[in-house]
């Protein structure tokens, strides 16, 4: 079973690395915002980093290091990468921290396999999830456009093989209120 570790500085990752190796634990990496400064240890070792948010600025000492081209400079490493968006309420910004990511040198497909196979062969699930394959579950999204991009929208959303609607109490009372008058 995988060890999820965060850490954002260098020392940190470093500890995190020696007491993987001390005690022969499989390592995952989070956030890992100066994981770019030892890129090449983390990719002998075949340590994956979830990297992100890509949005996260130096704003504390643990995050001084912070750089957005850090997920592009992992995966030219070699490092296995995938993308996140920093905690569960805000997983609605997974799109635009990899539309990001592509935006500071991660190749597009990259920046995808980041949101789908990757952290799921990293968590031991790529026999059930992350990929469009038969005997997998269908869990997928269909956009009107680049599903990277801020414009698109999202028109259909399947969860294991099911739609779901795109309708909520607020759509409705959007779609109610949107001209200042209800309907």
């Amino acid at each position: 079973m995988p060890v999820f570790v965060r850490a954002h500085r260098v020392d940190d990752i470093l500890t995190a690395v020696r007491l993987g190796e001390e005690f022969h634990l499989k390592l995952i990496l989070s956030h890992g915002t100066e994981a770019y400064k030892v890129a090449d240890l983390l990719a002998a070792r075949k340590i994956p980093v979830v990297v992100g948010p890509i949005t996260t600025q130096p704003d504390r000492i643990e995050t001084l290091g912070a750089i957005y081209d850090n997920a592009a400079r992992l995966q030219r490493s070699g490092v296995t990468i995938a993308i996140q968006s920093g905690d569960t309420l805000n997983v609605r910004m997974l799109p635009y921290e990899a539309s990001l990511a592509v935006a500071y040198g991660l190749p597009w497909e990259e920046a995808i396999k980041a949101i789908t196979v990757n952290p799921a062969e990293m968590f031991g699930v790529a026999d059930r999830i992350g990929r469009l394959k038969p005997g997998l579950e269908a869990n997928l999204i269909v956009t009107d456009g680049d599903p990277l991009q801020p414009l698109s929208a999202l028109r259909t959303l399947m969860i294991s093989g099911r739609p779901i609607p795109l309708t909520s109490r607020q759509t409705d009372l959007y779609a109610r209120w949107r001209d200042g008058s209800p309907r």
